[in-house]
């Protein structure tokens, strides 16, 4: 559940009570947003880039060309951007009886690699460019609660989330064969 569709988080830690059966060490329950008598909605958007980031960090690796020394080399950034749009809404279905809310964020990424002898420091290495990963990650909630009596509140809740990964990204040390499908 993303942190944009949560209204509050409670950590228990000891002196938890019997609903929580036999939970040990603690619990830790995540209360989604609900509707209320008012409508209420709000948008958002979120961007993330390697142009928003600083270098890579040296990483110590064998010699390329002799296995018996160490050597750091600095792989140059993926070139990515990730878009994640997204919407909620919530409001009366019968005022002071019944509420809705439902909210969608996807996260939609695109990350490019190259992989030739400069770029992995490698004078055997495989020339590569331009090879694309893309991530579509699509987060969804929605709920119905209803005060059926003084003391009985009943609800219904739908969380989904799911991930679909097209293409693979080339080795960065350009290890990869000549014709490896990505």
């Amino acid at each position: 559940v993303l942190p944009d569709f949560v209204e509050e988080v409670q950590v228990k830690s000891s002196g938890y009570t019997a609903e929580y059966g036999g939970a040990t060490g603690g619990v830790v329950n995540v209360v989604t947003k609900s509707g209320t008598n008012a409508i209420r909605g709000s948008a958002l958007f979120n961007w993330q880039s390697d142009k928003l980031e600083g270098d890579n960090t040296p990483i110590l690796r064998k010699g390329v060309l002799d296995n018996t020394i160490a050597e750091y080399h600095t792989y140059p950034e993926d070139e990515y951007n990730r878009f994640e749009p997204g919407f909620a809404i919530g409001g009366p279905v019968l005022r002071d009886r019944m509420w809705f809310f439902g909210a969608y964020q996807p996260a939609l990424t695109k990350t490019t690699r190259d992989a030739n002898p400069t770029t992995s420091g490698n004078p055997r290495a495989t020339t590569i460019n331009g090879v694309e990963q893309k991530e579509n990650i699509q987060y969804i909630t929605a709920n119905t609660t209803a005060q059926i009596g003084n003391n009985v509140r009943a609800r219904i809740a739908y969380n989904n989330s799911w991930r679909k990964t097209t293409g693979l990204l080339p080795s960065q040390a350009g290890t990869d064969l000549v014709g490896t499908n990505y």
